[in-house]
């Protein structure tokens, strides 16, 4: 999964699979949060359905600001470790 800058629920073949901050209909209620995650996709089957639930009170855009990537854990895992290093390097330059 990539970085958010809202709130999200995810969905995979209609189970809950993942979420970040709390989705909400308005800004009392909602919470915004910023994390990198993985989440693993079931072994069980090769059909996948996705949903992905966004509330973006505080951003008001209504779509995904970085790209979703599938792929191999590991490979997923490298690209983390990678993105998270070069962001610690533009941090330290300046």
């Amino acid at each position: 999964m990539s970085k958010f800058l809202y709130a999200y629920k995810l969905w995979i073949n209609g189970n809950l699979a993942d979420s970040c901050g709390i989705v909400a209909a308005n800004k009392q209620n909602h919470v915004s949060e910023y994390l990198w995650k993985i989440v693993l996709l079931p072994e069980d089957t090769n059909k996948y359905e996705l949903v992905l639930q966004i509330s973006d009170i505080k951003l008001n855009v209504g779509d995904v600001a970085t790209p979703i990537y599938l792929g191999y854990h590991d490979k997923l895992i490298k690209d983390q470790n990678l993105n998270i290093a070069l962001e610690f390097f533009f941090l330290d330059a300046y």
